[in-house]
């Protein structure tokens, strides 16, 4: 913890991603490059356009889970969480989370999605 590491198992972040152009953009996969730590360059708070959809209403984000013990972490459906014996429950994970792609249109009315992204480290740091 005096490094800025986080507690061993998991931790979320939210991302939202939308085209700086015109046209469609196409979203069909994510992948972790670099399994290394270093700090932030920014700070302080950002505004985040909210997610539209097709029909020009606001989305739920896309629950994306990674599991960091991996060989080459996959991203998976992140259902949440389930009771169990545990207090904090477990998490349902279950198939691709881009077995469909998504679609986002760029423009002057261009479309936005939020991700939140859930990394697991098990017993690892």
């Amino acid at each position: 913890m005096k490094n800025k590491g986080l507690r061993v198992s998991e931790a979320t972040v939210r991302v939202t991603v939308f085209p700086i152009h015109e046209g469609t953009v196409v979203i069909q996969n994510m992948r972790i490059t670099n399994l290394s730590y270093r700090a932030t360059r920014y700070g302080g708070t950002a505004v985040i356009p909210p997610p539209f959809g097709d029909s020009g209403g606001e989305g739920l984000p896309t629950a994306v889970a990674l599991d960091l013990t991996e060989p080459n972490p996959r991203p998976w459906k992140n259902y949440g969480r389930v009771s169990t014996e545990k207090p904090e429950g477990a998490w349902t994970l279950s198939g691709n989370a881009f077995a469909k792609a998504i679609y986002l249109d760029g423009g002057e009315d261009f479309d936005a999605r939020a991700f939140d992204l859930s990394f697991f480290t098990k017993d690892k740091d």
